[in-house]
């Protein structure tokens, strides 16, 4: 996605204050550990070849710098942006910066609602890969 930093199209997502449970040092540990992402992984760098690949997480922003760390040291050099709340608002601004079509996954029914809700010619996918989740 040219042009687009994580100051740009999420200007919506600013840093706020956010948490996780447990230790700093556990927090940390589970938002750098990125290991079970193998097949994520390869099948990102593929899509990668014909679509525009953009992350785009409710993780709390004080993780924002260790998370995007542990994204470009996994190889996934995607624009990556922070958020806090629905996700329809900032995909909004986002589609802005492209005519061709635009996927939404997420595994949260909420998310995609809010997305489907905020700009209709987003396509969205609910796709669970946690059955924690389902």
């Amino acid at each position: 996605m040219a042009g687009l930093g994580s100051q740009g199209a999420a200007g919506a997502a600013q840093r706020a204050s956010g948490s996780l449970p447990g230790r700093p040092r556990q927090r940390k540990k589970i938002l750098l550990a990125m290991e079970k992402w193998t097949h994520a992984k390869k099948s990102l760098k593929k899509l990668s070849s014909t679509f525009n690949i953009i992350v785009l997480s409710n993780i709390p922003f004080d993780f924002y710098d260790d998370r995007s760390k542990a994204l470009k040291k996994n190889n996934l050099n995607f624009p990556f942006y922070a958020n806090k709340g629905p996700k329809g608002k900032v995909m909004k601004k986002i589609a802005l910066e492209f005519k061709n079509n635009i996927w939404f996954i997420d595994d949260s029914p909420f998310q995609i609602k809010s997305v489907q809700q905020a700009e209709k010619r987003i396509k969205t996918i609910l796709f669970v890969g946690n059955t924690k989740l389902e």
